[in-house]
């Protein structure tokens, strides 16, 4: 049987590919079987054994594969493609499969609310569920333009501590202080669970250090990422 994960499962394995092999490399599997080799189009299953050729030789780049599932309807070739993630998981069980239905989505925290459908990763309580969308809106207007961009400067375009703009780490520390402040007491920062919230907080909080931001300095915050980490089957994102 074909494993489907979804929600938390289906995160924590997306997220633990891409922290393992230190790519956020998405391979899309739609082939062209007119521009296959006459080699492989004289085969049984052409597309499938195209796949796994591109899946063999790219496993060990990527986080995650992509096929969308009208492309092979379009050919009649649900078969191949159901064939091609069950060797996706056999052979590479790491490796999740998001299956493309055609339909565009942007933002990340829009990608993973949707991913989350359905999973206890959304707290059913109305409630907490708003708590859950507010954290993730501060998320993108209040957090990560600051602590993100001052990692971004740093790591990528080898900036030093002291040549980071001053309104990015004024701004970013007073929104890992009022984390420091909002969990404290508490386990997760929307509901009685890990949620969506937590893991849009969690992929630059747990890299803030990489951005001159001192982490040590907030215990609480501290041991928050160390629950969503545990949580999500991630690594310790390493010295804070």
């Amino acid at each position: 049987m074909t494993e489907v994960a979804t929600g938390a499962g289906f995160i924590a394995r997306a997220w633990a590919a891409a922290d393992a092999r230190d790519t956020l490399v998405c391979v899309g599997l739609d082939p062209e079987p007119e521009r296959f080799p006459a080699s492989i189009r004289a085969l049984n299953s052409p597309i499938f054994e195209f796949n796994k050729r591109i899946v063999d030789a790219t496993a060990e780049y990527a986080c995650c594969f992509k096929p969308q599932f009208a492309h092979y309807a379009a050919l009649g070739a649900e078969d191949q493609l159901l064939a091609t993630i069950r060797y996706i998981h056999e052979r590479h069980p790491g490796l999740p499969v998001i299956l493309d239905d055609g339909r565009p989505l942007a933002q990340s925290n829009a990608i993973i609310l949707h991913l989350a459908e359905g999973s206890a990763l959304i707290p059913a309580d109305a409630y907490e569920r708003a708590r859950m969308l507010e954290w993730m809106f501060w998320e993108q207007y209040s957090h990560e333009p600051y602590v993100a961009t001052s990692r971004y400067h740093m790591v990528y375009l080898g900036r030093t501590k002291d040549q980071r703009e001053p309104m990015r780490v004024e701004r970013g520390e007073k929104a890992l202080d009022l984390m420091e402040t909002m969990i404290k007491g508490r386990t997760w920062f929307a509901g009685e669970a890990l949620s969506v919230a937590d893991i849009a907080l969690i992929a630059y909080t747990r890299l803030a250090h990489e951005g001159g931001f001192d982490m040590a300095s907030r215990p609480e915050v501290m041991a928050w990422i160390g629950r969503a980490e545990k949580a999500l089957g991630l690594p310790p994102a390493g010295k804070h």
